[in-house]
C-alpha cells in the first residue's frame, strides 16, 4: 500500500514537472500573434532561461537565426545577384554565421513581453525588418565612401608615381572587401534595395589597381639597372609556397620566414594541411632580385629516412595587365646553407633564371644583357631587357656559368628558350645538382 502511494507521488511529480512548463507559460510564448507587433514587419525572437538575462540572449539569438535563414533562402533563390561576377564570388562570404552577425544585427532590439512563472523566465524581443535593412544600408554607405575615397587617393599615387604608398593603400582596400561582401549580402537577402549589384561589381576595382601598379613597377624594373635584370618581375606578386619531401610527402605546420639581404625577417607564414604558405602583397612589394629569401624553418626530426635533400616548390599563379601568365619556382634545399634555383617565366619578358638566397655571399651576375621588343598588353610593343649570359657567384667565386644559345626571345616566351632552359645544368655547384626544366 505504501509502496503503491509512493509510485504515484512519483508519477504525479513527473507529470508535474512536464505539464508546468507548458501551463506555465503566457499565452504570447504559446501564440506569438497575440502580441502588439506583427510578424511581417518586425522579426520577433521567443525564448525561455532559468533567469531573465539568459532568456533575453536566447531570444535575441532566435532573432538572429531567424535573419540566417531568411538570408540564406533569399540567396538561394536570387544566387544570381551574388554571383554576378567571379571577382565577387572568389571572395564572398559563403554562409552568413549567426555570431559573426549578432551584434550587428540584434541592436537596437526590443523587449516586448517578459514574464516569470514556476522559476522560469519567458521573453519576447522584437526588430523593426526596415530598421535593420536601414543600418546595414547605413554601415554599407559609409564603407563604399571610404572604399572610393581611397580609390581615388591611390589612382593619384599612382600618377604621382608613388607606388609604394599606393600598394599600401591597396592593402587597406582588399581589407575592406570582406565586410562590405557580408553586408551586400545581408541586404541582398532582406531586401529589393536598388544598386546593391553595382557596389558588388565595384569590388574588383583594387584588382585592377594592383594590375597597373605592378605593370607600373616591372615597366620601371624592366627599364632600370641591368643588376635587377627581369627577376624583379618576381615582385610584388602574391606567392604560395609549397613544401613537400621528395616530391609526395606534403609537409604542415612548416615555418616559412620572408627575410631581407640583411636577414631580417619581414614576413611569417606557416603551411597549412595541404602544403600550402602564403605570402601577400605589400610584404613582397619595394625589393628586387637578391633583396629577398624564403627560408623554410626545419627541424632535423622532420627530414625523410635516408633523405639528403628537402624540396620546395613555390608557385605564383597571377593574371595581370602585364600578362603574366605563370610563374614556376624549384628549390633544393640544404640544412646549413639555403639555397633556392628560381625559373621564372613570364608572357611579357619572356622568363629569367637566377637565385635568391638567404646568404648574402650568395648572388647571380648578369653578364650579358640583350634589349628586345615584346607584345605587351592590348598588343603594344615593349622594349624590355632580358639576360642572356649570367654565372653563379658564391664568396667572390664563380660557380656556375649560362650561355643563352638563343640569343633572343619570342613575343610569348615560349619555344626555342624552353629548350635552351632544359639545357642548363650546375654540373660544378657544390650545394646543389639538378636540371632546370621549363615545365615540371
Amino acid at each position: 500500500m505504501i509502496r503503491g502511494r509512493l509510485l504515484c507521488m512519483i508519477g504525479f511529480g513527473v507529470l508535474w514537472m512536464l505539464v508546468t512548463p507548458v501551463l506555465g507559460s503566457p499565452d504570447w510564448y504559446l501564440n506569438p500573434d497575440k502580441l502588439s507587433i506583427s510578424s511581417k514587419t518586425h522579426f520577433i525572437g521567443l525564448a525561455q532561461g532559468n533567469s531573465y538575462s539568459q532568456a533575453l540572449q536566447l531570444a535575441q539569438m532566435d532573432i538572429a537565426s531567424q535573419i540566417e535563414v531568411s538570408v540564406s533562402s533569399a540567396m538561394t533563390m536570387n544566387e544570381y545577384r551574388v554571383n554576378m561576377n567571379a571577382q565577387f564570388h572568389s571572395y564572398r562570404t559563403d554562409k552568413v554565421s549567426v555570431k559573426s552577425y549578432l551584434d550587428q544585427v540584434i541592436l537596437g532590439a526590443q523587449v516586448q513581453e517578459q514574464v516569470a512563472e514556476f522559476d522560469r523566465h519567458y521573453v519576447a524581443v522584437s526588430l523593426s525588418k526596415s530598421r535593420v535593412i536601414k543600418r546595414l544600408n547605413t554601415q554599407l554607405g559609409t564603407l563604399k565612401n571610404r572604399f572610393d575615397e581611397r580609390m581615388v587617393v591611390a589612382k593619384k599615387m599612382l600618377a604621382n608615381h608613388e607606388v609604394q604608398d599606393a600598394l599600401t593603400l591597396l592593402h587597406d582596400l582588399i581589407d575592406m572587401r570582406p565586410e562590405m561582401t557580408q553586408k551586400i549580402r545581408l541586404l541582398m537577402g532582406l531586401s529589393d534595395l536598388k544598386g546593391l549589384e553595382k557596389i558588388a561589381k565595384g569590388l574588383d576595382r583594387p584588382d585592377l589597381l594592383q594590375q597597373k601598379i605592378m605593370l607600373k613597377l616591372r615597366t620601371e624594373i624592366i627599364s632600370g639597372d641591368q643588376q635587377r635584370g627581369v627577376l624583379g618581375s618576381l615582385l610584388p606578386l602574391p606567392v604560395r609556397v609549397s613544401v613537400r619531401y621528395a616530391d609526395q610527402v606534403v609537409l604542415a605546420g612548416i615555418r616559412i620566414e620572408l627575410r631581407d639581404s640583411q636577414g631580417q625577417v619581414r614576413g611569417v607564414s606557416w603551411t597549412n594541411a595541404d602544403g600550402v604558405a602564403s605570402f601577400d602583397v605589400v610584404a613582397m612589394s619595394g625589393y628586387h632580385q637578391g633583396q629577398l629569401s624564403f627560408c623554410p624553418v626545419l627541424s632535423n626530426d622532420r627530414r625523410a629516412k635516408g633523405s639528403k635533400w628537402a624540396r620546395l616548390y613555390y608557385e605564383i599563379d597571377h593574371q595581370s595587365l602585364a600578362g603574366v601568365s605563370r610563374i614556376d619556382i624549384q628549390g633544393l634545399l640544404e640544412e646549413e646553407v639555403p639555397v633556392l634555383l628560381l625559373q621564372i617565366k613570364t608572357q611579357l619578358v619572356g622568363w629569367g633564371l637566377g637565385i635568391v638566397s638567404s646568404s648574402p655571399e650568395l648572388h647571380v651576375q648578369f653578364l650579358e644583357m640583350k634589349k628586345t621588343s615584346v607584345k605587351g598588353p592590348s598588343g603594344t610593343l615593349v622594349i624590355a631587357e632580358v639576360p642572356v649570359a649570367l654565372s653563379l657567384v658564391y664568396q667572390g667565386k664563380v660557380q656556375a656559368q649560362w650561355q643563352d644559345r638563343v640569343k633572343g626571345i619570342s613575343e610569348t616566351g615560349d619555344g626555342a628558350r624552353k629548350e635552351a632552359l632544359s639545357q642548363f645544368k650546375l654540373e660544378e655547384w657544390s650545394f646543389f645538382d639538378m636540371i632546370a626544366r621549363s615545365e615540371r
